[in-house]
């Protein structure tokens, strides 16, 4: 079992570990924060609430099969008054310096500042974790109005449950790692052109949620005759898991920075500042009457230009290997 304490910065120097202390600097984006989570010191943590720093530092224990909740009680009026909060689960891959399976963070959203208010580790893929946490989480944010985690069916199907009237949507980042695991399954890389084609329809989560279906049908049909068994099989999965079951208006993370927060920075200053022909992304992404053509440039132009090569470098850095 994990174990996990808190203590405020003023007792950092009575706090012993059984490794070499690093002094982290506060981290008040949860890019940062995230970010911190998956270097080797991630044992210790400072995370600066908006009023003080909350260290936290995690500890082995014998026990297994368990999750544990670290709560941060010290800002109670302000988790109470946000409306915002957003969850993030990473199961996709394999991180050697993690030993718990999961990491289950819940930031609350506050005037555009970001509240930890939450942070499990998981060590079984049992549902009834995300439901115990889920009930915990409840007590501290009762009433949110907007959601945004990880894409998780059971997750989504717990959070609906106990917050029946909130707006849940998914992140970029975990849209992307599921996205590039099914394209790897399906064996859809064998070549550049493969990779420029998967990463159109990952660019479709950049677009407003009412022109992800047009330009989906549009990329689509753009497909060779020659190459079109390539894909089959990669786009039934997509058509049913994505546009049928999870829908445009989850997975739409248009000029949405609540749902590009859990990317590291990079990538959302990329999606901030780039331009095309001298215009913002976004304004490009939005603009266009003809929606299925003008918007299958953008994205061409997104390629071309390198953001989506950067986006791709910053996740993780995750690279195909291509079917030989």
């Amino acid at each position: 079992m994990m174990l996990l304490s808190t203590c405020h910065s003023k007792m950092l120097s009575s706090m012993r570990t059984s490794r070499e202390k690093r002094v982290f600097p506060d981290f008040h984006l949860y890019s940062e924060f995230r970010d911190l989570l998956y270097s080797e010191d991630w044992q210790q943590l400072r995370w600066h609430d908006g009023t003080s720093t909350v260290e936290v530092t995690v500890q082995n224990s014998d026990e297994e099969n368990e999750s544990l909740v670290f709560i941060n009680n010290g800002n109670m009026q302000h988790l109470a008054a946000s409306e915002s909060l957003y969850i993030t689960i990473n199961s996709n891959f394999a991180i050697d310096t993690l030993p718990a399976e999961e990491i289950l963070v819940v930031t609350s959203i506050l005037n555009k500042n970001a509240f930890l208010c939450l942070f499990a580790l998981i060590k079984t893929k049992d549902n009834n974790c995300y439901r115990e946490i889920i009930n915990q989480l409840v007590t501290i944010l009762p009433t949110p109005t907007r959601i945004f985690g990880n894409f998780n069916a059971e997750l989504h199907h717990h959070l609906g449950t106990v917050y029946p009237n909130a707006e849940i949507k998914g992140s970029f980042y975990s849209y992307y790692i599921i996205f590039f695991q099914s394209a790897t399954d399906f064996g859809v890389f064998q070549n550049e052109d493969n990779e420029i084609f998967v990463r159109k329809l990952m660019a479709l989560a950049l677009l407003l949620d009412n022109k992800i279906n047009i330009v989906y049908t549009a990329v689509k049909n753009a497909i060779p005759e020659n190459q079109k068994n390539t894909y089959q099989n990669f786009l039934l999965n997509f058509e049913e898991k994505w546009l049928r079951n999870v829908g445009p208006h989850r997975i739409s993370c248009f000029n949405n920075m609540l749902q590009l927060s859990t990317v590291p920075r990079a990538t959302a200053n990329v999606l901030m500042n780039s331009k095309i022909n001298n215009q913002p992304v976004w304004t490009i992404l939005r603009d266009g009457k003809r929606a299925s053509r003008m918007t299958c440039l953008q994205l061409d132009y997104l390629i071309s230009k390198n953001i989506m090569d950067q986006i791709v470098k910053n996740l993780k850095g995750r690279r195909p290997n291509y079917v030989h």
